[in-house]
């Protein structure tokens, strides 16, 4: 290999090993705070379900041996299979495995490329990946992809370095990064396996020029050992249910607005000129690559591309949306962060003439401007529990945004919601919404929260109205502690509370959407004979204050007690639009 110089042309002095393990360190906490705030107050939505439903519907027979309609991620399904038969689950239990992948990949991934950056260039890196909003969303959601970006980017570069120093273990560790991503979720495969077919070209390029067949039969034998680990782990599900492994290929096609939206989720910003400049910062990162190790620059280019074009030719369903081809191919992601972390570099050295403190400045000052350029500050940090909605996830630039257009043409929020607003400081009080749509496309809750500003959590309606349902944990399941989820049960009975409940007929969502099979009408009698008469009322909904909480509005109680009002949240504006034709 060849060891990354100490300092490359005009840079300055590399900082101290103590100086470098405190920067580390300050990033790590940064990129930790990210990750972890208000974390359990974000409702569990979308596929996040996909491995709950398998725990609540399934043992663990069936999940070893099922890969499920939606995927369920085996290995993620029998983890909270076991964590809810000995400690439960809730939203951070649900999340926990993916938080510390997002945590250990901010000092893990700089510490794998130590060979090919300078120190400078991993502090780069380590903010980079602190700071990418694709990888502190995945961080913060229980689907396996931010376990994925550690394993698919430590399985190529542990291939490289088994490649040229040929030590057994980094053989093993290859291999077991393939298998263990494969399992995850079998589209990683892509990622993770890639390496095989560039050095399989150059095993039998060195063969035919007369280099001797060892390199083709050492890789032969990874290969045999990586194939054998995964027909024990993906053997079972293949066997048995090979229809949901192959239904979802040859669904949807790739097109060339799907690999500018896969940049712009890359570089972490939904403005052109940013992420158009970050993929030419990339490009020029990964020349003064070439210039340390032109071997390495090559392979990575050519494994990315040959991952890329495994998973297009796939056609997996979905896959011509920018989210899903990304997180297919997330174990590039800190990679290619890699070579931006190079180009900016070389551009801080340029811009700071070897001033040490330049450098720094300079370097501060990109990622401040990725941050700023971002979707990071548009996320509803302060009082909002659906970061995870798609409404902030599926497209960075909200112009171009099918999901939030779709979102905003159908809903307006009502007016039941500012009077709440009106009558409680900002997170004071707890509205219950039931019954509810798990689907981001169908779920205006982020929007009625923008307007009230009050915590939400998620009313059940099983075993008072309705028999299980799709969205919901059955009423008599165990091991189940989500704090933002309630059951009308326990609301009737007194077991839990909350200031207001919001009960909906089947009006709210669009005609797309699944119909919630319950029976509204012994519903809204259990809880009028419980509750009274509802406070509000629309076409749509009853409202119904649950007690506990005064009627006035706030000012009079910050006059009473000499303190000043909160501020609410603002109400985001609607634009008028129709579905897109696919959800993501």
């Amino acid at each position: 290999m060849t060891p990354v110089p100490e300092a490359y042309a005009g840079a300055p002095p590399q900082p101290s090993t103590g100086a470098y393990r405190g920067l580390l360190t300050l990033i790590l906490l940064g990129g930790c705070a990210l990750r972890l705030w208000r974390i359990r107050d974000q409702v569990v939505i979308d596929d996040e379900w996909h491995a709950l439903n398998a725990v609540q519907y399934f043992d663990a027979g069936w999940i070893l041996t099922h890969f499920g309609t939606a995927d369920i991620s085996i290995p993620l399904a029998l983890l909270y299979e076991w964590q809810q038969r000995w400690f439960g689950l809730s939203e951070l239990l649900l999340r926990w495995p993916m938080l510390a992948a997002g945590a250990a990949a901010i000092v893990l991934v700089p510490h794998l490329l130590r060979t090919w950056l300078d120190r400078r260039e991993r502090l780069l890196l380590a903010a980079l990946i602190a700071v990418s909003p694709f990888l502190v969303y995945y961080s913060r959601f229980a689907r396996p992809y931010a376990l994925l970006a550690l394993l698919g980017c430590a399985a190529v570069v542990l291939a490289w370095r088994w490649w040229q120093a040929g030590r057994p273990g980094l053989a093993a560790g290859w291999a077991g990064c393939a298998a263990l991503s494969a399992w995850l979720n079998p589209a990683a495969l892509a990622v993770a396996a890639a390496p095989f077919a560039w050095l399989g070209l150059q095993a039998l390029r060195t063969g035919i020029s007369g280099g001797g067949w060892r390199p083709l039969t050492r890789l032969a034998a990874v290969g045999l050992a990586t194939v054998a680990l995964l027909a024990a782990l993906l053997g079972p599900p293949l066997a048995t249910d090979f229809a949901s492994f192959a239904g979802k290929a040859a669904q949807h096609e790739v097109s060339g607005g799907t690999l500018g939206w896969v940049l712009s989720l890359a570089a972490g910003s939904g403005h052109v000129a940013a992420y158009a400049a970050l993929g030419l910062v990339a490009l020029w990162g990964l020349h003064g690559l070439y210039r340390r190790d032109p071997g390495f620059a090559v392979y990575l280019a050519v494994t990315a591309l040959l991952a890329g074009a495994a998973v297009s030719l796939s056609g997996a369903a979905w896959v011509k949306h920018g989210p899903v081809f990304l997180r297919y191919l997330v174990g590039l992601l800190p990679l290619f962060l890699a070579t931006v972390a190079i180009g900016l570099a070389q551009a801080a050295a340029l811009l700071a003439r070897r001033s040490t403190r330049g450098h720094a400045a300079w370097s501060l000052l990109f990622v401040a401007v990725l941050v700023a350029v971002g979707p990071l500050p548009d996320w509803p940090w302060r009082h909002g529990q659906f970061v995870q909605h798609q409404y902030y996830q599926f497209h960075y630039d909200p112009a171009r945004n099918a999901l939030r257009e779709y979102v905003d043409g159908w809903y307006r929020t009502e007016a039941f919601y500012t009077e709440i607003a009106a009558l409680h400081p900002a997170g004071d009080a707890v509205i219950v919404e039931a019954p509810w749509w798990l689907e981001s496309f169908y779920n205006p809750l982020h929007l009625q929260q923008a307007a009230h500003g009050q915590r939400v959590q998620v009313g059940f309606v099983n075993g008072v109205c309705a028999g299980p349902l799709y969205g919901e944990l059955r009423a008599d399941q165990q091991g189940m502690g989500f704090r933002n989820f309630v059951t009308l049960a326990e609301l009737l009975d007194g077991t839990r509370s909350a200031d207001y409940l919001v009960l909906r007929r089947q009006g709210l969502a669009p005609p797309p959407a699944r119909q919630v099979e319950m029976d509204y009408a012994t519903c809204e009698r259990a809880v009028r004979e419980r509750f009274g008469a509802p406070w509000r009322a629309t076409g749509d909904a009853l409202v119904f204050r649950l007690g506990g909480r005064p009627a006035e509005p706030p000012a009079a109680q910050a006059r009473a007690a000499g303190v000043p009002m909160r501020r609410r949240i603002a109400q985001p504006s609607s634009v008028s639009s129709t579905m897109p034709a696919s959800g993501p």
